[in-house]
């Protein structure tokens, strides 16, 4: 009964119990030029082999590339630093007309309460009190 216990408990476990009882020696290898067998069911066997995994980059982005500003729109990216052109983004507007006070700018106004959808807005260079007379 203690046996049996120890059994049960070594395979709950996994751990191999002492054995009390010897244990039949472990069948021979056949010998040379004779068929081998496969091995019996309760005898232990090779683990099965992992899988080895390869990876195959055709058709996919490059993880460690970053997704910001990889968007369609080179016009904004090819004349930067060039100053600002008629027709240019500002903002939430494009640059409407540029003159010696100023520049003119189509608003895009994104108040759903609002009709208007567009404004123009004025900046001028210098203000009226400091401009030369």
């Amino acid at each position: 009964m203690a046996s049996l216990m120890i059994a049960l408990l070594a395979a709950v476990t996994g751990l191999q119990a002492a054995p009390s009882q010897p244990q039949p020696a472990a069948p021979k290898p056949p010998a040379s030029g004779t068929a081998t067998q496969a091995p019996a069911s309760g005898t232990a066997s090779q683990p099965p082999q992992a899988e080895v995994y390869t990876y195959q980059p055709e058709g996919r982005r490059d993880p460690f590339l970053s997704l910001v500003g990889t968007g369609g729109d080179s016009r904004s990216n090819a004349r930067r630093g060039d100053g600002v052109h008629q027709g240019d983004k500002l903002a939430d507007g494009t640059i409407k007309t540029i003159t010696p006070q100023g520049l003119v700018v189509m608003q895009e106004v994104n108040d759903p309460l609002s009709l208007v959808k567009q404004r123009e807005v004025t900046k001028l260079l210098r203000s009226l009190e400091g401009a030369k007379e």
